[in-house]
């Protein structure tokens, strides 16, 4: 059959030679299809396209005072610090390349399935104006004189034989978190406020490890915030910082820093109690921070203890720092 197709004799008409000619509505309905597929294609773009950052900056300032942006690595989404108009913290926040979504909280690779917020929160840290390799300038400014800081190794160290501050017994020790060793005396308590997301938190948790806190007669006291800002009441952040309450034994607590990428505790329903005990620990660290680096970014990890050398309490962001730590707990 398909030789007498090929042997079909060939018909004029005006002299037009049709060979095996496609039917005219065929056509047409090719080039409709066209047409519309183009059409499509225009409206998709249309809707897929890039949101100017001024125009996306303006949205945001509803929400408060807009720090600094930045791109997210690897990702058409953009990193913002927003100053927000509730809570006057600085927020990390993500909108998407059109502009129409907001998001917050961790972030996954699509491809790896692992978890890359301790990338952007490093990148978040550089936002809001904290450097990454340790506040020396805080260090400078909780000095015992101005000038040069103040490292003098094991401030920490030692029995100071006068009256304990009442920052150290009626406020910090009152406060709600994971104290390593109960029995130890505020006095030669060290206090870490942090945030489960921070990196620098994590650093400092893992390098506590390696100090013999008993032999040197200290203890920390970790005291959970959601310092680095929250999204709405259902962040699950919130339930991350308040597991830190709750903890009961060390194994348990270290939980917090060790958990798997993705898979950090938390509690089963956040209380009242856990967002009153939450919100003192922030109200702590921002007046402190105030009162002891006054115009500065507030930042965690921050420690507090008491410098035997004078019995003043001290402040001091960063003490997972090599030369911070040191001049807390010594060699």
């Amino acid at each position: 059959m398909s030789n007498s197709l090929r042997n079909k004799p060939k018909t004029r008409s005006k002299g037009v030679v049709k060979t095996g000619t496609t039917p005219s509505y065929i056509v047409w309905i090719l080039i409709a299809f066209m047409l519309s597929s183009i059409v499509v294609l225009l409206v998709l773009l249309f809707n897929n396209r890039a949101a100017s950052l001024s125009s996306v900056e303006s949205d945001l300032e509803r929400l408060g005072k807009v720090v600094s942006h930045e791109p997210v690595p690897d990702s058409s989404m953009t990193a913002w610090v927003v100053n927000l108009k509730e809570t006057g913290q600085p927020t990390l926040i993500y909108t998407t390349r059109d502009g129409k979504t907001i998001a917050s909280g961790e972030l996954f690779d699509v491809k790896s399935g692992n978890q890359i917020t301790a990338k952007i929160q490093e990148a978040f840290y550089k936002i809001a104006g904290q450097p990454t390799d340790a506040p020396a300038a805080s260090a400078a400014a909780s000095s015992a004189q101005p000038g040069e800081p103040d490292l003098t190794p094991g401030q920490a160290l030692g029995e100071w034989e006068g009256e304990t501050p009442a920052v150290f017994t009626d406020t910090l020790e009152l406060l709600g978190g994971f104290k390593e060793d109960p029995s130890v005396s505020p006095a030669n308590t060290v206090y870490v406020i942090y945030d489960p997301r921070c990196p620098y938190c994590h650093e400092m948790f893992e390098v506590s490890r390696n100090i013999d806190l008993k032999a040197k007669g200290l203890t920390i006291k970790w005291l959970p915030t959601v310092a680095l800002g929250v999204s709405g009441e259902d962040d699950p952040v919130i339930g991350q910082a308040a597991y830190g309450l709750d903890a009961k034994t060390p194994a348990e607590f270290a939980l917090s820093f060790t958990a798997a990428k993705g898979n950090k505790p938390t509690v089963d329903k956040v209380t009242d109690a856990h967002q009153t005990a939450l919100d003192a620990n922030l109200e702590l660290l921002y007046a402190a921070s105030d009162q002891t680096f006054p115009g500065q970014p507030k930042s965690v990890p921050a420690a507090f203890y008491l410098d035997k050398r004078n019995g003043q309490p001290r402040m001091v962001y960063g003490p997972q720092q090599p030369a911070i730590l040191k001049s807390i707990f010594g060699e």
